[in-house]
């Protein structure tokens, strides 16, 4: 498998701080997290090739896969906490990210580029809290973005990807017709549509290559990338990538019913958020197969239900296909609250709640979720942002909701 680098999901302009990172330290972030990929791939479950390694590439041109860092969301929160005597500053930086394994296809018919097909992603989510005394510079929080980052591919990557595998599965051409053929390979033995399968002589050497365009369940049909001899009965060679689960989810919506919530946050922001993070928790602590979340990045869904997304790398946009999941999710934030349980003069007692509803049409699931936090504070010498505090309490939340048994 080949590394395909760093994306953004969708123009970078969205990614504010990514962008600022890219400008003042070109390619740092990329090559940070080519680092730590290959700090940990010797312990992945396939080998993974990188630019440097374009010789060996060439004798491992079996797999015609690639494995890329996509980033999804790059936010920073920050709050103080005020005393006569000291300020206590907290930074939650939040990076959202989504490994994909795709196949690129050569540009065909009326198609003027590469076809790139998603055949598994798995979102990953940096989650980090830092105290400091002093207010971090705008050079220090970008380290620590770019340090958030690495370290959670080095601490995560292994894990996510050891449910994955490559494999080879071969089979026969069973008929000849133009250009195309059909073989015998179909869904039953991990074909899928768009994969690269390969043509053998009696020797076992490869002498053409083509793409599946119809899938059947025992059978498939074949469009050769070039015209070359070949007879009923060759042997043929597919590569299949095997996952945790046949059962794919995605999150396709987000609302925020909640009054109180939705003059406190930007629907959209805290949605691509909540999103992001309820995925991670979905793949991290249920083993489900979870696609990128449609609330990120910019997607086109055709009227034939076909869809797609645009991934940007240095700053050329490129089409991902990727098929339709079997559960889309609904997400809502149906209510927060706050009030103070106890007080004094040396002290108060804040409580926080919020509920968040989980709908799964395709599985008749639906069900209402809440988390709760405290906060003490001295009145009158320490100040606090409340939107802060329901930040991370929604966050607590969307792991809560993520890990029922019923999903």
């Amino acid at each position: 498998m080949g590394y395909g680098g760093l994306w953004t999901a969708g123009q970078e302009i969205n990614y504010p701080i990514y962008s600022r990172v890219n400008k003042k330290y070109p390619h740092k972030l990329s090559k940070s997290i080519e680092t730590s990929i290959r700090k940990v791939s010797e312990n992945l479950p396939f080998e993974i090739l990188f630019d440097s390694d374009v010789e060996r590439m060439k004798k491992h041109i079996d797999y015609p896969y690639s494995l890329a860092v996509a980033i999804t969301r790059d936010d920073v929160v920050s709050e103080s906490f005020t005393t006569p005597v000291a300020e206590i500053n907290k930074t939650i930086v939040n990076v959202g990210m989504v490994i994909i394994i795709y196949q690129t296809t050569p540009a065909r018919n009326n198609q003027k580029t590469e076809q790139n097909t998603i055949i598994f992603s798995l979102p990953l989510v940096g989650y980090h809290q830092q105290l400091d005394e002093n207010r971090l510079t705008e050079e220090e929080i970008d380290e620590l973005f770019i340090k958030t980052a690495t370290k959670t591919i080095e601490d995560y990557l292994v894990k996510r990807l050891k449910g994955i595998s490559l494999d080879k599965v071969y089979g026969a051409v069973t008929s000849i017709d133009s250009n195309s053929v059909v073989i015998n390979l179909g869904a039953f033995q991990g074909i899928e549509e768009n994969n690269k399968v390969d043509f053998l002589d009696k020797a076992g050497n490869r002498i053409g290559r083509g793409t599946v365009k119809i899938l059947k369940k025992t059978e498939s049909t074949v469009s050769l990338d070039k015209e070359f001899k070949i007879s009923i009965g060759c042997r043929v060679v597919g590569y299949i990538c095997k996952g945790m689960s046949e059962d794919t989810y995605q999150v396709v919506k987000f609302k925020i019913s909640s009054k109180k919530a939705s003059a406190m946050f930007d629907e959209n922001k805290l949605g691509q958020q909540v999103a992001q993070w309820f995925s991670d928790f979905l793949v991290a602590r249920s083993g489900k197969t979870v696609l990128p979340s449609k609330l990120s990045g910019e997607w086109v869904t055709k009227a034939t239900g076909e869809s797609f997304a645009l991934f940007i790398k240095d700053g050329k946009a490129y089409r991902f296909d990727i098929a339709l999941p079997k559960y889309p999710v609904h997400l809502d934030l149906t209510g927060i609250a706050s009030m103070m349980v106890e007080g004094n003069n040396v002290n108060e007692i804040w409580a926080y709640k919020a509920w968040l509803k989980v709908d799964i049409p395709d599985k008749k699931f639906s069900k209402k979720f809440d988390e709760t936090a405290s906060k003490n504070l001295v009145p009158g010498m320490q100040q606090f942002t409340e939107k802060d505090e329901f930040f991370d309490l929604i966050h607590q939340l969307t792991a809560k909701a993520a890990i029922d048994d019923s999903l």
